[in-house]
């Protein structure tokens, strides 16, 4: 798997249990379970391309833990696909293949560093080309 993501980024986004950095910074990832599209975060990382996936608590009946796999859409397509975006410094949006706790590697094999922000309105992962 690599190095895997630290735990810290992960939960409900806007609650993160850093500090300074890393305050309300979790990772934001959407995923499709039972035929619904969810914005969601991530609970627990099972490979550099999988993991495990939740809702906000905002469902009902609630979502519970999803194993999801990242998928090449931003609109994931079938049950159990996840897709992570990132917005690229200088650039526009791109989907990400897989991630390590340094690392985010998009389709076309570009690899960038990663860090989160939290705009107020959405946590959004911030890159950097390598």
């Amino acid at each position: 798997m690599g190095r895997p993501i630290n735990k810290r980024w992960f939960g409900t986004t806007g609650t993160g249990t850093g500090t300074g950095l890393y305050t309300g910074n979790n990772l934001p990832i959407r995923f499709k379970t039972d035929g619904a599209v969810i914005e969601g975060y991530i609970v627990a990382q099972k490979g550099s391309k999988t993991f495990l996936c939740s809702d906000s608590g905002s469902y009902s009946p609630p979502i519970g833990n999803v194993k999801c796999r990242l998928t090449n859409a931003v609109i994931p397509a079938s049950n159990g696909d996840a897709s992570l975006v990132g917005i690229v410094t200088g650039g526009g949006a791109v989907t990400i293949r897989k991630l390590t706790n340094r690392v985010a590697t998009d389709y076309n094999g570009v690899r960038y560093t990663w860090n989160l922000s939290d705009d107020s309105t959405e946590t959004l992962i911030r890159l950097t080309a390598i």
